[in-house]
């Protein structure tokens, strides 16, 4: 139905509609079943929110110049991106789990929800000449952060990439360990504590490595 003195197309009923080719809107060019004009604004961001084709490299892509975008994937589904072809980049599962990198068993990067949680990790980033750290935050006044590794594995903390200068090795059932206190005014300790009563310190060398004290 044609109303000319408003619309180009004009379809005023309530059933369903159907047409058998690709539909175009901004182009006369669609080629898929629904195309979008290809409108980019800064840093190839859609200027409006859209689904769009840019008849040259396959492109699809959504975008906002204000507000929010949502994307959500149905019950018990999941929210997935795609990269390089049919590559998985990221997926947002119905439980709440982020999978970064890769497909689920192979990511880089997981994050695991825990229900009705008030405190979390938090990672920021730096500016030139300072550096990035991650934090522990939430709404409880002190929140204390564990990094605790899997099995009898170790953890290694390092520098210039891969150069290991502390290492913390596996104990199994340990109650034992030691702690680093810092200090306000007089001078920072190292101690032995644990569960134990009384908790000796063991410092040993490698070979005929000596242990040397320095003022």
């Amino acid at each position: 139905l044609t109303n000319a003195s408003d619309y180009n197309l004009y379809a005023s009923g309530a059933g369903a509609n159907y047409m058998a080719g690709n539909v175009g809107i901004g182009t006369t060019t669609p080629r898929v079943p629904l195309a979008f004009a290809a409108t980019v604004g800064t840093a190839g961001v859609p200027t409006k929110i859209r689904l769009f084709d840019d008849g040259a490299s396959n492109f699809y892509g959504f975008g906002v110049s204000s507000g929010s975008l949502d994307i959500a994937g149905g019950t018990g589904g999941a929210v997935t991106l795609y990269a390089n072809g049919a590559t998985e980049r990221l997926r947002v599962a119905s439980t709440g789990v982020i999978s970064l990198g890769a497909a689920v068993g192979s990511e880089s990067l997981r994050v695991t929800p825990v229900a009705s949680a008030v405190n979390y990790l938090n990672v920021q980033g730096a500016t030139t000449g300072n550096f990035p750290y991650f934090t522990a935050q939430g709404s409880d006044t002190n929140v204390s952060a564990g990094m605790y590794s899997k099995g009898t594995g170790a953890l290694f903390f390092g520098s210039n990439s891969g150069t290991s200068q502390f290492v913390v090795a596996h104990t199994a059932s340990a109650v034992n360990y030691l702690q680093v206190t810092g200090s306000s005014s007089t001078f920072p300790t190292l101690s032995s504590t644990g569960s134990g009563t009384n908790v000796d310190m063991l410092i040993t060398t490698k070979g005929t490595g000596a242990i040397i004290l320095q003022t």
